[in-house]
């Protein structure tokens, strides 16, 4: 159970959620560089996030470039079979980065799953690529990010 003061819930156009506070958000890094501390994967994690960096990269221009397409924005057009293609190059990167997480900290398991699955469905669905709606593409690959950075104790 959080502590008060760690987490807020905001409401906005009918929609609410939860999310923590900036004091929520500095306690669950030090957790989280705790336990990487603990189980003595931070030379791992350290290296994993440089490998990630530049599929990063990839996956942001990826996502910037369908989203500018889709509001005929950008200059460039590029098509679903593209963003996939770029996508799936992205997700072979995932699965080996996790699998090389997973092998020290358990905790890492799943993206790759996550990230696979509304990649499929965007093939009929263009939408599981960037939604903020569901557990896109998106919205995984920054989750993970997000993760990384937290466990690391760096700021973006």
């Amino acid at each position: 159970m959080p502590k008060p003061g760690w987490v807020t819930h905001t409401d906005f156009a009918g929609d609410g959620g939860w999310s923590l506070t900036e004091i929520g958000k500095i306690h669950g890094e030090r957790v989280l560089t705790a336990e990487l501390d603990q189980c003595g994967f931070r030379n791992e994690v350290v290296q994993v996030h440089q490998d990630f960096l530049p599929h990063n990269a990839a996956v942001a221009d990826a996502c910037t470039a369908w989203q500018l397409a889709g509001m005929g924005l950008g200059g460039t057009t590029t098509t679903i079979d593209e963003t996939i293609t770029r996508l799936e190059t992205a997700a072979d990167a995932l699965a080996e980065l996790e699998t090389r997480l997973v092998s020290g900290m358990n905790r890492f398991a799943g993206y790759h799953r996550r990230f696979a699955g509304p990649l499929e469905r965007a093939g009929t669905d263009p939408s599981w690529i960037t939604a903020t709606d569901r557990d896109s593409c998106h919205g995984v690959w920054f989750e993970f990010h997000e993760d990384l950075i937290a466990s690391l104790g760096l700021v973006r």
